[in-house]
């Protein structure tokens, strides 16, 4: 998983440490991995199930598109979810 890499680049850009980077990282795994779901894994069945193969990879780049855009919206603000 990508989330901890994730954390550990967000805390060094914003000049914090990996104990926080951690913090973060155990305090939204739970939503993080429930937000992944909800996103590639209909995401996936869709592609598989319905796409043709032309339009796979596309499809792929969307999604990763909109995840990308829902992480940011999810933790890119600020860290009201997290509270140490």
């Amino acid at each position: 998983c990508y989330f901890p890499v994730f954390y550990a680049v967000r805390e060094f850009a914003k000049g914090g440490d990996l104990v926080t980077a951690r913090e973060k990282y155990v305090a939204n795994f739970r939503d993080d991995v429930l937000a992944l779901w909800k996103i590639w894994v209909p995401a996936t069945v869709c592609n598989f199930a319905f796409s043709p193969m032309y339009m796979r990879i596309p499809v792929v780049a969307a999604t990763s598109l909109v995840w990308t855009s829902v992480l940011s919206m999810m933790r890119g603000a600020g860290d009201e979810t997290y509270e140490a």
